[in-house]
């Protein structure tokens, strides 16, 4: 009886070792759209927008990529990101976050969804699709 208890410690005590490595290896994206308020050359206000990729950790996230897409999940044609360049993001560090202009047209609706996508310390690309509204900043 006790070589059993003592196996099943055993057992459970690796697991849970493995299971911390294992998540030790992942990062966690979130992405967040932000509307603000600003002003036109000539004093008109106007309302901005900038997307938010920020990863929790505690891996780092490497190849970030980001693609906004409308309510069906197609490419959204309405919306420019104007740090467009910079993607793909090389390294996403735990804790560290990315920011993007985002240039809505006229008469348009800002993106309903990203989908970002990263490699991280897990054998499969990640990939997640993240539902938008835009959160007012002052």
């Amino acid at each position: 009886m006790q070589s059993l208890l003592a196996l099943s410690s055993f057992v459970l005590s690796v697991g849970l070792v493995i299971r911390g490595v294992w998540t030790k290896r992942a990062a966690s994206l979130e992405a967040r759209l932000e509307r603000y308020a600003d002003a036109w050359p000539d004093g008109r206000p106007r309302a901005r927008h900038r997307l938010v990729v920020v990863n929790h950790g505690p891996a780092r996230a490497r190849d970030v990529t980001v693609r906004l897409v409308n309510e069906h999940g197609a490419d959204y044609v309405g919306t420019l990101l104007t740090d467009k360049h910079l993607l793909p993001v090389p390294v996403l560090h735990a804790g560290q976050d990315f920011h993007s202009e985002v240039v809505v047209s006229y008469g348009a609706n800002p993106a309903r969804g990203v989908v970002l996508a990263w490699s991280d310390g897990r054998r499969k690309r990640q990939t997640l699709t993240v539902w938008l509204s835009a959160r007012q900043i002052i």
